[in-house]
């Protein structure tokens, strides 16, 4: 009895306080919400003096992407087609390009039109880099006339050279050559230039999309200028070097 006596007199002194002291109560939970350092955007009145975080800067560059490739030993996951191509009876149709997949514990390659010997000329060398934290570099080099090397002469209006860094999602576990090709394919059908940068075949200047287009075209260009600049003295020939040299089996 004295306990349901005690809690009463609790309810009671609560009801009886002054709308000030309410209101004052309410203050302080916001007062706390916001000493935490994570901010609540609903505890706002109206949320009109908070500005939302603005978008992110950061695409994944050539530079970070050669970086993770030579970091470590390339693991062989398969070769195959990427997106085969199939008959009425859906057998795979001869003929077309088939790709290599490697892997480390930062990236996937994906090399595309990978020949089975590492004796057989190739025509051009197609590169897609995926971080395994998000974003995608492409690369794509022609072969020059007598042997496949890096064109010195950078991008031209052959189209000879080009480089194209743009979002994509995550890679999560250790997919193998279908699973990655599934997410190759959903990647490819997805595409848009909403937040891209890209180098070569015509424009022998950075082009960036998306928002804050100039701010993302400064950041990637001064941490990839070398490789298009002065491809030589930049981890490219080592990158295409370890590429074409990979298992292919």
């Amino acid at each position: 009895m004295k306990k349901i006596l005690c809690l009463m007199l609790l309810v009671t002194s609560a009801w009886a306080q002054q709308p000030q002291d309410v209101v004052k109560g309410v203050q302080k939970i916001h007062e706390a919400s916001w000493a935490t350092g994570a901010p609540c955007w609903d505890c706002q009145a109206d949320g009109s003096n908070v500005e939302p975080p603005a978008p992110a800067l950061n695409l994944y560059t050539p530079g970070e992407a050669f970086q993770d490739i030579l970091s470590e030993p390339l693991v062989y996951v398969g070769r195959d087609y990427i997106d085969p191509v199939l008959d009425a009876n859906g057998q795979v149709t001869p003929g077309g390009n088939l790709s290599c997949i490697y892997r480390n514990s930062k990236v996937y390659v994906v090399h595309d039109g990978c020949r089975p010997s590492h004796t057989m000329n190739l025509t051009a060398l197609s590169v897609g880099i995926y971080s395994r934290n998000g974003g995608k570099v492409t690369m794509y080099q022609e072969a020059n006339v007598g042997s496949y090397n890096i064109n010195q002469a950078g991008p031209n209006s052959q189209g000879s050279w080009r480089v194209e860094s743009r979002e994509s999602n995550p890679i999560v576990g250790q997919p193998n050559f279908s699973a990655m090709a599934a997410i190759v394919r959903q990647e490819d059908a997805n595409y848009n230039r909403s937040h891209s940068c890209t180098i070569g075949g015509s424009s022998s200047e950075p082009k960036c999309y998306g928002p804050r287009a100039q701010e993302v075209q400064a950041q990637w260009a001064e941490e990839s200028i070398d490789i298009w600049t002065t491809p030589l003295q930049s981890p490219w020939p080592q990158v295409h070097e370890k590429i074409i040299k990979a298992p292919r089996t």
